[in-house]
């Protein structure tokens, strides 16, 4: 039994470790070996080598080497750490592009003109263009590539009666089933770029008002389409101005009396509990970092939390194992002495 015992400890240490068991000896040894304190920056692990590790301390890169022997992972002491430049390679079209201003993840609306629709026999559904490309009524450029990706994400668009309210998007971000009016199919991209659907009605009413707004009166009624996508400063057609990069969401296009004023309706996006998630779904880091410093060094702090918790229960750990193993290595040699002492008498 004592035998068997010791052949199980000797089948762990011969065991081969992962990248994940690595990563977590290399880390808990290297916060073993920083002195850090509460408003400290790091240590951070940003990358794991085959013998070497690169360490980020208050932003400053150092490798540090570590040896493995297959069971157990040994850092080396501060004093043999490297302090390394971390370089990041400029794509050659951002070198082309050096004047071009940063993407955002930004929400927007946009109106649509009905000057141009038309209704089917049936009276029950019409044609209108959504987007086409170009400088947009709200001075935003989008290119026909960027139409083309979106055109699949328009297809079973719902179409509400009016914006929400500010109150309504924090209260019923999903909006009311009372403000339904029908919902957008058979979305197509047009030879010319442009993106085409049609717009299914349920509501007589509703059908009638937007017959007088395409028959008589274009300004009568309006559609406003509000999305959620990535936008930059540019130059586009010899003007300047944002450019669409590309559409991310479609969240909804209604039917609305004034679909030009997209600015106070953007302003009321940003504020519904929907599209902030919708925002924080495709918002890049840098963005975020730019945006809310101070929600990185809230996470970078609860990280660093998990991190010593996580150390310190892998240390308490290798200490019970190690007592266990003390432990039958011991009752083994009580054994042992008292087999020797029956042997003498």
């Amino acid at each position: 039994m004592g035998t068997g015992s010791f052949l199980v400890v000797n089948m762990k240490t011969t065991e081969a470790l992962s990248l994940d068991d690595i990563r977590s000896q290399v880390r808990a040894q290297v916060n073993a070996l920083v002195s850090t304190t509460d408003d400290m920056d790091g240590p951070w692990i940003t990358d794991i080598f085959l013998s070497d590790a690169i360490v980020e301390i208050e932003g400053e890169f150092f490798r540090a080497p570590f040896g493995n022997d297959g069971a157990t992972v040994t850092v080396a002491p501060r004093s043999e750490w490297k302090k390394v430049t971390k370089e990041w390679v400029v794509a050659e079209s951002a070198r082309q592009n050096k004047g071009i201003h940063k993407v955002k993840t930004t929400f927007f609306s946009e109106a649509i003109d009905l000057s141009e629709a038309e209704f089917s026999e049936d009276g029950s559904r019409v044609r209108v263009t959504l987007i086409q490309p170009g400088w947009s009524k709200n001075k935003r450029y989008y290119s026909a590539d960027v139409l083309k990706a979106a055109a699949p994400l328009f297809e079973g668009t719902k179409a509400y009666v009016d914006h929400p309210t500010k109150l309504d998007a924090k209260q019923r971000p999903e909006r009311s089933v009372r403000d339904l009016a029908g919902f957008y199919e058979s979305v197509k991209v047009e030879d010319d770029g442009r993106i085409t659907a049609n717009l299914f009605l349920e509501d007589d009413a509703m059908k009638a008002k937007v017959k007088t707004a395409v028959e008589q009166n274009p300004n009568y009624v309006g559609l406003s389409i509000n999305a959620l996508g990535k936008t930059r400063m540019g130059e586009a057609e010899g003007q300047k101005g944002m450019l669409v990069e590309n559409i991310v969401k479609a969240n909804s296009t209604d039917i609305v009396t004034t679909p030009a004023a997209g600015g106070k309706f953007e302003q009321l996006l940003m504020s519904g509990d929907e599209f902030t998630n919708d925002l924080l779904e495709a918002i890049s880091l840098e963005e975020l970092r730019a945006a809310r410093p101070d929600l990185i060094d809230s996470l970078k702090n609860e990280w660093k939390t998990v991190r010593d918790t996580k150390a310190l229960e892998t240390a308490r750990d290798e200490n019970t194992t190690l007592t266990e193993a003390n432990e039958a290595l011991e009752t083994q040699l009580t054994e042992k002495d008292e087999q020797t002492g029956r042997i003498k008498t």
